[in-house]
């Protein structure tokens, strides 16, 4: 069972680091959308495992320069 849950975590962590891909993604082909996925990243945040956070950070960070 261990293995399972294991398998399934590091599917979570690939599918919450496409999620955030695709989000910056969007907001480099959208600049007017800029200020609602910040938003949107900061209300998901609280929610993420840690390595997708930092990818969250790090994105919030280039969007509010």
């Amino acid at each position: 069972m261990p293995d399972a849950v294991s398998r399934l975590e590091q599917e979570l962590q690939i599918r919450q680091r496409t999620v955030l891909f695709l989000v910056s993604e969007y907001v480099s082909r959208n600049p007017a959308e800029r200020s609602r996925i910040i938003a949107f990243l900061e209300e998901l945040l609280p929610d993420m495992d840690e390595a997708a956070a930092q990818i969250a950070r790090e994105i919030l960070h280039d969007l509010k320069v």
